[in-house]
């Protein structure tokens, strides 16, 4: 099955440049719980550690600490670290104590 995504932007047909990208991103949005392996991402990502800080904590690659990262934001539906910071305290996910 195949799925083509078009916006109409000022009468101009948008073709979704990556669709590959496009369908992460459903894919992400529809389970917007965090995975055990997010959640300790962000813990990490709320008291401020760098990729590489982040990766050698959970022996795992910088890639794949910027995989996670990515769907953390998408799924707290943030823009940046500090915000999903922000949202991870709003919201339970990580408490004062682990900020310290």
């Amino acid at each position: 099955m195949s799925v083509i995504t078009v916006a109409i932007v000022d009468d101009h047909r948008v073709v979704a440049r990556s669709l590959k990208a496009y369908l992460h991103l459903a894919r992400v949005q529809e389970a917007d719980e965090l995975t055990p392996r997010e959640g300790d991402v962000l813990r990490h990502l709320a008291v401020g550690a760098s990729n590489r800080t982040i990766a050698a904590a959970l022996n795992v690659s910088e890639e794949t600490v910027k995989t996670h990262v990515a769907n953390v934001l998408a799924k707290l539906q943030v823009e940046n670290r500090a915000q999903a910071a922000v949202q991870a305290l709003k919201r339970g996910l990580v408490s004062i104590d682990d900020l310290s």
